[in-house]
C-alpha cells in the first residue's frame, strides 16, 4: 500500500471491502440494540398488561366473595338476645362472625335492656334487626337486683348483670345441648375451646361418645368427666344420596374415601352397609366404626 496521494485499483477495492463490513457490522447491531430495546418494552408492555388482568381478576373475586358472604337467610324465633348462644344464633341466619360479635358484647359485659337494643350490634343490617326484632323476647331473671332507693321525687333501681361463674363442683352435662354460656363455666374451658366443642359437634352431626372431644387438639382429658351423651338427635349421613362435597365435609371422611364411595354407587347402586366398602384400600376397620353410628343406607 501507498501513502501518498495515489491509491492503487487493489487498494480501492481493499477499502471499498473494508466499508461493506464496516457497514454491515454497524446495521447488525444496530438492529440487535433496536430489536432487544423492543423486546424488552414488549415484555415489559405484556408484564405490565397481566398484571392489570391479575389485578381485575382479584378484584372480581373478592367482588364474588362479598356477595356469597353476604348472602344469608334469616329463620326467625323466639330469642334472649342476652342469653341465647352463638350455635343458636346462626340458626336464626345471622353470620357467624355477627354472633361472635353479640356473644363478645356480652363478655364485655353488654346488656341488652330493651329489644331495640339489639341494633346496637356493628354489622347488623338494618333489614336483619326488622326481621328480628318481633322475636326479641327480653326477660328479666338474667340481673340481679341490688338495691332501690326511694325519695319523694324518685326512684333509683340499679341492677348489676350476673356474671357466668365457673362451676365449683361437677356437674354432668349433655354435650349435645350444652350451649355455649354452660360450657364457659367448666375450669379449663374458655372462649376458644367452647367455640371448637359446638363447632366439631356441627361438623360430626352430634356426638356420639365424649372422647371423641379428645379428637380437638390441645383439650384435656380431665374435660370427658362433665359430659354424658344423648344421642337421639344425631344427624344422619345419607350415604346414598348426599352430594360429594357433603359427604367431604364430615370429618371421618376423606376425599379418597368419598371418591370410592361414588365409584361404589356408580357401579353397583346404593349401599346396604359399610362393609361393601371393604375391598377398598383407603378404607380401614376402624373408619368403618367410627362411621357406623353417623351412616344412613335410607
Amino acid at each position: 500500500m501507498h501513502f501518498g496521494n495515489h491509491l492503487s485499483r487493489s487498494e480501492y477495492r481493499g477499502l471499498a471491502a473494508l466499508s461493506i463490513i464496516l457497514t454491515f457490522f454497524t446495521i447488525v447491531f444496530w438492529w440487535t440494540t433496536n430489536h432487544t430495546m423492543n423486546s424488552k418494552n414488549t415484555i415489559a408492555i405484556t408484564d405490565s398488561a397481566d398484571q392489570v388482568h391479575l389485578f381485575l381478576d382479584s378484584i372480581k373475586q373478592q367482588q364474588k366473595r362479598y356477595k356469597s358472604f353476604q348472602k344469608h337467610h334469616i329463620t326467625p324465633f323466639q330469642f334472649d338476645p342476652n342469653t341465647t348462644d352463638s350455635e343458636t344464633f346462626v340458626k336464626l341466619g345471622l353470620p357467624y362472625w355477627i354472633a361472635a360479635r353479640i356473644i363478645h358484647y356480652r363478655h364485655a359485659g353488654g346488656v341488652f335492656k330493651k329489644p331495640s337494643d339489639f341494633k346496637k350490634i356493628y354489622g347488623l343490617s338494618i333489614h336483619d334487626f326488622q326481621v328480628l326484632l318481633p322475636y326479641i323476647s327480653i326477660t328479666q331473671n338474667n340481673k340481679t337486683h341490688i338495691s332501690t332507693k326511694t325519695d319523694s321525687t324518685h326512684i333509683f333501681t340499679t341492677f348489676q348483670t350476673r356474671k357466668d361463674t365457673k362451676f365449683r363442683q361437677l356437674t354432668h352435662l349433655d354435650l349435645n345441648t350444652t350451649d355455649s354460656v354452660t360450657l364457659l363455666r367448666i375450669p379449663g374451658i374458655g372462649n376458644y375451646y367452647a367455640h371448637c366443642i359446638l363447632r366439631y359437634k356441627n361438623l360430626l352431626g352430634g356426638y356420639v361418645n365424649q372422647t371423641q372431644l379428645l379428637e380437638i387438639k390441645g383439650l384435656s382429658q380431665e374435660i370427658l368427666k362433665w359430659f354424658y351423651v344423648n344421642t337421639s338427635n344425631i344427624s344422619k349421613l345419607y350415604i346414598n344420596k348426599m352430594p360429594f362435597r357433603q359427604l367431604l365435609r364430615h370429618p371421618y371422611l376423606n376425599y379418597e374415601q368419598v371418591k370410592a364411595i361414588f365409584q361404589y354407587r356408580q357401579k353397583f347402586g346404593p349401599l346396604h352397609s359399610l362393609q361393601e366398602l371393604r375391598n377398598y384400600e383407603v378404607f380401614t376397620p376402624e373408619d368403618f366404626i367410627r362411621l357406623a353410628p353417623y351412616v344412613s343406607f335410607n
